[in-house]
């Protein structure tokens, strides 16, 4: 007999601020909450009375506050750096265009995708679920194909190519945007 599925318990961590030290494990941790954001949307598509509301407020704590920072993260500091730092035959350039194009298309699918989970916070359902469920099926595909490619390999080249005074600058920026302390 399969367990039931329980999200209702599941809640999106915070990430401890001691990994701006090593801002490709904070990428990596987020990756991780991004995963939990489309467990949970897809959650949200099943007919529900119960903790609908508090997970869609979760998710849009997420999706309008935590999400902007790790897309600034990625094209502002992450990806110029990896763009210097790579050597050509990596072909770098033309993997974080495409991850670029994703961020922008994710951008543009975001406000409809909010507006029904507020929708959910009051009164526990989307207003239209059909459109509701295109949508966590457009936005959860994409954000989970951008997170295979940014694992297997933008990740990587991080790892291999940036070096410790990158990886204190950027860091540094990522704590910065937050309004967090850098720790010592």
């Amino acid at each position: 007999m399969a367990r039931p599925h329980r999200l209702h318990s599941q809640e999106i961590e915070r990430i401890p601020e001691n990994l701006y030290r090593d801002p490709v494990d904070f990428i990596l941790a987020d990756h991780y909450r991004q995963r939990t954001v489309c467990d949970i949307l897809e959650s949200l598509q099943r007919p529900s009375s119960d903790g609908h509301a508090a997970l869609a407020a979760e998710v849009l704590r997420y999706l309008e506050h935590e999400l902007p920072h790790h897309v600034r993260d990625e094209e502002a500091g992450l990806f110029p750096r990896l763009k210097r730092r790579c050597p050509t035959g990596e072909d770098i350039r033309t993997i974080l265009g495409i991850l670029s194009e994703e961020h922008d298309k994710d951008a543009h699918l975001l406000p409809s995708l909010i507006d029904e989970l507020r929708t959910i916070v009051r009164t526990g359902q989307p207003e239209q679920a059909d459109r509701f469920a295109r949508l966590v099926t457009v936005f959860v595909e994409s954000l989970r194909r951008h997170l295979a490619w940014e694992d297997a390999t933008v990740l990587r080249l991080a790892r291999q190519w940036l070096t410790q005074d990158d990886l204190s600058e950027f860091g540094h920026e990522m704590a910065e945007r937050r309004g967090a302390a850098y720790p010592d």
